[in-house]
């Protein structure tokens, strides 16, 4: 991930320093390399697949399934208006929602005796992406290559966790197997439930990737890592803290 964060800069900001100084300084050469591009403004709708990854400071094998979060699905929006005449270069802004969710289980069985646990996660969110853009096209504008980097705005909706626990086991006095289940559901955003580690309602993160349009339709892969802890547990002498990366892979309809 941290190859394709270093790649979505550096192209964006090669193509886009260098757009800028040919057009200060005079020349005509930013025309006409970017002349027979489309530089006119576009919106996107988009649906998209999020692989979801929680990375906490520390000891992540011991508390990484307690938040099982590890896919997503988004619906959105986005407008590009292009900010340079002549020039290709947009500020990308718009909306998607999101759900995320995950799920992890354990489960042990010895000699007919059972035990088995599930833990359910899930989250609802709005993300408002704002980007800078470079659409290079080509084969007569049917054709482009997009690369983008900025900030990622999530407002945290809503969001539980439902743990479920089955046991079964041999009553030797009646000489009968018994089954215990249990199951409840905890309010992540409540610290009561969540013993005052509640999930935090807002976040900014910094995001990047690369869009790739043929005609009126795209292909989508980007990347987004918070600055703000999802999550806080712990206290001053040993606080844990995670982070919500997030994959995006989505397909769009360009108009």
């Amino acid at each position: 991930m941290k190859r394709l964060l270093l790649l979505c800069l550096s192209v964006v900001t090669l193509f886009s320093a260098q757009a800028q100084n040919q057009t200060q300084g005079g020349s005509n050469a930013a025309l006409d390399f970017f002349g027979k591009m489309d530089s006119s403004d576009y919106n996107r709708v988009y649906v998209g697949y999020n692989p979801v990854n929680l990375k906490w400071n520390d000891f992540d094998s011991l508390i990484g399934d307690a938040l099982p979060f590890k896919n997503g699905l988004t619906v959105g929006y986005l407008h590009a208006s292009n900010i340079l005449k002549g020039v290709p270069l947009y500020i990308e802004y718009g909306g998607n929602l999101m759900y995320t969710f995950g799920r992890d289980s354990y489960s042990e069985e010895y000699d007919g005796d059972l035990y088995k646990e599930v833990t359910k996660a899930n989250l609802f969110s709005v993300n408002v992406p704002v980007s800078l853009s470079l659409r290079l096209s080509f084969n007569d504008n049917k054709m482009s290559i997009t690369p983008y980097l900025g900030l990622n705005f999530r407002v945290n909706l809503a969001g539980n966790l439902k743990y479920t626990s089955k046991e079964r086991y041999y009553d030797y006095y009646d000489d009968v197997y018994v089954t215990d289940e249990d199951s409840y559901k905890v309010n992540l955003f409540d610290e009561d439930d969540m013993d005052d580690s509640a999930v935090k309602r807002f976040q900014i993160g910094f995001n990047c990737g690369v869009g790739f349009t043929y005609a009126k339709y795209s292909l989508g892969v980007g990347y987004t890592t918070d600055f703000s802890s999802l999550i806080k547990a712990g206290d001053e002498d040993f606080e844990l803290k995670g982070k919500l990366n997030v994959v995006m892979i989505s397909l769009g309809y360009n108009f």
